[in-house]
């Protein structure tokens, strides 16, 4: 036991007596290391090293499949079984990075990306550049909302489908907005002659305010004055 040492010391931030293990030798080698503080550490103004094939830092579930694992293996740090973390400045408690938000730039040189999945809260290309994605199938979704804007947005697909939720809409602001292209136009509905379909809807206009509402498709367009309001 000459190179192990077993003591109490004063915590100078709380006051109080903590037990502590102090090892004296240059080199100790252990299979696993329970720290119930949450600290390990070496000496005043010296290294400390943790060598090993495989080391595995864990906090909570005592290393099981249900905590916060780090694991050091193969020249490479992975943090497993956690949704967040960050990593923050010492004493400042700066916030330098966050897996929640990543700060990512991308280089001009970089002119495409490739993922299955991509999550984040914004989406922008240089000024005066294009910005493209394509796919076999493309799907946005937002939890709040989705916000395009553009000198000019062109979608082309074979089928293109837009949702929203009970209460959601949707809102296009431009200039001139065209459905469809000179290759294959949208057919032109009977219905100003009254005779369409009683299964589809005509899409009308208020004069008031610009809102759009919907009536059946063999009657003439007609709102209650508070739709129109």
């Amino acid at each position: 036991m000459r190179s192990l040492r077993v003591f109490t010391y004063e915590n100078i931030q709380t006051g109080g007596k903590e037990p502590a293990v102090h090892f004296i030798a240059g080199e100790v080698h252990l299979g696993k290391v329970v720290s119930s503080s949450g600290k390990v550490l070496g000496a005043r103004e010296k290294e400390i090293n943790i060598r090993g094939s495989r080391i595995l830092i864990a906090a909570g579930g005592n290393g099981t499949a249900n905590g916060t694992r780090l694991v050091l293996q193969e020249g490479q740090c992975r943090v497993e079984e956690s949704d967040h973390f960050q990593i923050r400045q010492p004493g400042t408690g700066k916030v330098l990075f966050s897996a929640r938000n990543p700060p990512v730039g991308i280089d001009r040189r970089i002119k495409r990306i490739s993922s299955r999945h991509i999550v984040t809260n914004k989406l922008r290309s240089p000024v005066d550049e294009e910005l493209r994605m394509a796919g076999e199938d493309i799907s946005l979704r937002g939890n709040e909302r989705i916000r395009m804007e553009a000198k000019r947005l062109n979608g082309s697909a074979n089928r293109i489908g837009l949702k929203t939720t009970d209460d959601g809409s949707i809102r296009l602001s431009s200039r001139r907005v065209f459905v469809g292209s000179k290759w294959r136009s949208l057919p032109i509905s009977s219905s100003p002659s009254l005779t369409a379909s009683v299964e589809a809807f005509r899409v009308c206009l208020c004069q008031q305010r610009p809102k759009l509402f919907l009536v059946p498709g063999n009657r003439p367009c007609g709102a209650p004055s508070a739709i129109c309001q």
